[in-house]
């Protein structure tokens, strides 16, 4: 074999130095000599921000002890997926946007929405898999609603599917995903998991439930045709209520 005539595949991929494509948005829009850069001026292309509005697809509510309201809508027609959410003092004033105290827009689908035994707290779960500990007021900021992000985790490999919380003196909570996993957290200053269920489930959790009477217990269903009752306090916590039931459990 004759080594000389052989083609360098380097050189052969590499662009030649009078190929210069147009850098920017707006010279890509008015240049007609490279071709086939619509996906480029496409990523290019910054989204025009819009003001906060409540998205149209309202899938989540919440209410916490002393009345207060939040809605959650996500948006599923755009370039982008994402969400947002806005909260009132009253129920009567839904779906007034005026009225409402506080809002957020969010680059992501808001999955779960959980007000915690605090009235000013309340925890979000989202599509790419981040559990959210949100405050409505803090006296350090004085009279009146501060929203603000307390904490943020993200441990769920996908997107958080079910969420409750357990009703005692410890401020815990259990998350479910899409890949099977629960999670169980404390939450406070910050959010932290202490247990972690690699593969509660085959297939998406659909529903989490806590036993208002016992804080170690809760129940799971999924879309793997099970429902289980867990015991946190036992070294194998899952007890089968349902084992390839007819249909799944949405």
């Amino acid at each position: 074999m004759d080594y000389s005539q052989r083609m360098n595949m380097i050189d052969m991929f590499t662009d030649p130095p009078e190929y210069r494509p147009p850098a920017t948005v707006e010279e890509m829009a008015g240049s007609v000599d490279y071709p086939n850069l619509n996906s480029q001026q496409y990523r290019m292309t910054r989204k025009t921000s819009a003001p906060t509005v409540l998205n149209p697809c309202l899938e989540l509510a919440a209410r916490n002890s002393a009345g207060q309201v939040i809605l959650v809508g996500n948006n599923y027609m755009g370039r982008r997926w994402e969400s947002s959410f806005y909260g009132w003092e009253n129920a009567a004033d839904v779906p007034d946007q005026s009225k409402a105290c506080f809002k957020r827009q969010c680059r992501y689908s808001i999955t779960a929405l959980q007000f915690t035994q605090d009235p000013n707290l309340f925890l979000l779960g989202s599509d790419k898999g981040s559990v959210e500990l949100w405050s409505t007021r803090n006296p350090a900021r004085g009279d009146g609603y501060s929203l603000y992000q307390v904490d943020v985790q993200s441990e769920h490999i996908e997107a958080v599917s079910a969420m409750d919380l357990f009703h005692g003196d410890e401020n815990k909570l259990v998350t479910g995903s899409h890949d099977g996993c629960i999670k169980v957290w404390l939450y406070g200053a910050d959010l932290a998991s202490i247990t972690t269920m690699t593969n509660a489930h085959t297939d998406e959790i659909t529903a989490l439930t806590t036993n208002r009477n016992e804080l170690s217990t809760f129940a799971s269903t999924s879309l793997d045709r099970s429902a289980l009752l867990w015991d946190l306090r036992k070294p194998r916590p899952a007890t089968a209520l349902f084992a390839k039931h007819q249909f799944a459990f949405t």
